[in-house]
């Protein structure tokens, strides 16, 4: 790690003031590359949210900085067989969104984050991620795009009702919280809130006339 983040230090340093004029625009490019590969993991999300922030612009990276580093950084990603490194990819994906919005992405990009996370919360191929990164990606997805949550956990089960990985046991567990999860978004609209209280109501007053 201290390798990795001495190295990391080194080509960020080439890309900063007076000596990035010393680089071939193809040299500059490839060093960009590698920073926002590598940066979030050995760096953290504040330190690539100041590198972000700070970035030359003047290469052709084909989008704006934000678009550029989250394309790296999620083909690095699918690359990545290393349990660990990932997780904590994903992890550093939640804080970085915090702090540059991933609002800012354009369509492709936000696109290809969202499929990563979601193809990383499935078992089974292409990925075919352990229990722990399924689990990491979930929690990433919800905290990055939390809209449209409910719906996603929804169709999650759904197809993970079909899939060959899960057991008996899960499908039916399964099946019970695709029940659940729809009863709660059914019974917390306005309708059903009101009609629960007028209950409460009456059965506290047939509770005092008793």
């Amino acid at each position: 790690m201290a390798a990795g983040q001495t190295l990391m230090i080194l080509v960020w340093s080439s890309l900063e003031g007076a000596k990035v004029g010393k680089l071939s625009s193809r040299a500059q490019l490839e060093c960009a590359k590698i920073v926002a590969r590598f940066s979030l993991y050995y760096f953290g999300a504040e330190k690539v949210a100041q590198i972000v922030s700070s970035f030359p612009s003047n290469l052709d990276y084909g989008a704006n900085i934000l678009d550029f580093f989250l394309t790296e950084i999620m083909g690095i990603i699918r690359k990545t067989k290393v349990e660990d490194v990932i997780i904590l990819y994903l992890e550093s994906l939640s804080r970085l969104n915090q702090l540059i919005s991933f609002s800012m992405l354009s369509l492709v990009s936000t696109t290809r984050v969202q499929e990563l996370l979601f193809s990383l919360s499935q078992p089974g191929g292409p990925h075919y991620p352990p229990r722990a990164v399924r689990s990491a990606a979930r929690l990433a997805f919800s905290k990055i795009y939390p809209n449209g949550k409910y719906l996603r956990a929804i169709f999650k089960v759904l197809t993970s009702l079909l899939h060959p990985a899960y057991s008996l046991n899960v499908v039916i567990l399964n099946s019970w919280l695709v029940v659940t999860t729809v009863l709660n978004n059914l019974f917390s609209t306005w309708p059903w809130q009101r009609a629960k209280t007028h209950l409460r109501k009456m059965a506290r007053r047939m509770t005092k006339s008793d």
